[in-house]
């Protein structure tokens, strides 16, 4: 089983969903604060509709939320590349093992 391959795939995934989810809810708060109300007295023309008020108004809050939904993942990635450094810290090296010699069994030549 290769854990670190596993971990980086559960990484993926949840990093998928971080933004998906980032999405959904800049989305609704855009649809929330930034719908322009509805007059049913005046007849609907695009060219009134503004481009994107709400980079105006939110301009910092969406430079905030940017920095939150790409560094929230890269923070996750580092404490998983972290502890699984640390980890493999813990591991016995090969470099202190002495192999004792082998010893042949069945007839032997020679002398």
């Amino acid at each position: 089983m290769n854990w670190s391959r596993g971990l980086f795939r559960v990484w993926i995934a949840l990093t998928v969903f971080w933004i998906l989810g980032a999405g959904v809810h800049f989305q609704r708060e855009y649809a929330r604060c930034c719908k322009p109300p509805f007059d049913p007295s005046k007849p609907f023309d695009p060219a009134e509709l503004p481009v994107a008020p709400w980079i105006d108004v939110y301009a910092s809050d969406l430079i905030f939320s940017g920095i939150v939904i790409v560094v929230v993942p890269l923070a996750v990635l580092l404490l998983g590349l972290v502890s699984v450094w640390v980890i493999r810290g813990f591991r016995p090296t090969d470099t202190g093992r002495t192999v004792a010699p082998t010893r042949k069994i069945g007839p032997q030549r020679g002398g």
